[in-house]
């Protein structure tokens, strides 16, 4: 659902829900807020119940829990920069994480040709 809360602000909920055991279960927010018309900033945030994985002559319950926080700019007409975070950890069964940077530019040649470009870690 989505919740307008002012003008530049709005909130989305998410839910995602399955039968049996290992079907996977996930609930996510984004937060989006639009201070300019050339500056957007979003957060989001999801919880995750992956399903049960076997542990050795056992099963235990995995889980995620994931942030992502992107400002994105229009520098000039046709130019998109974009740069933030993720950050995601297992939960329950595993725990593992990772943070890792987002850096994005977009650049629209003309009206039908735009050329992008990003950059992350690979873990």
């Amino acid at each position: 659902t989505l919740i307008p809360i002012r003008d530049n602000t709005e909130v989305l909920l998410a839910l995602q829900a399955g039968l049996g055991a290992n079907a996977p279960q996930r609930f996510e927010s984004q937060l989006k807020f639009r201070p300019t018309d050339d500056h957007q900033i979003r957060l989001n945030t999801s919880i995750a119940n992956l399903g049960n994985i076997r542990i050795g002559d056992g099963e235990d319950r995995l889980g995620q829990f994931t942030v992502q926080a992107l400002d994105e700019w229009r520098v000039r007409e046709g130019v998109i920069f974009v740069y933030g975070f993720d950050y995601s950890r297992f939960i329950g069964a595993g725990s593992d994480q990772s943070l890792t940077p987002r850096l994005g530019l977009q650049f629209d040649v003309d009206a039908k040709t735009r050329f992008r470009t990003s950059f992350t870690t690979q873990t």
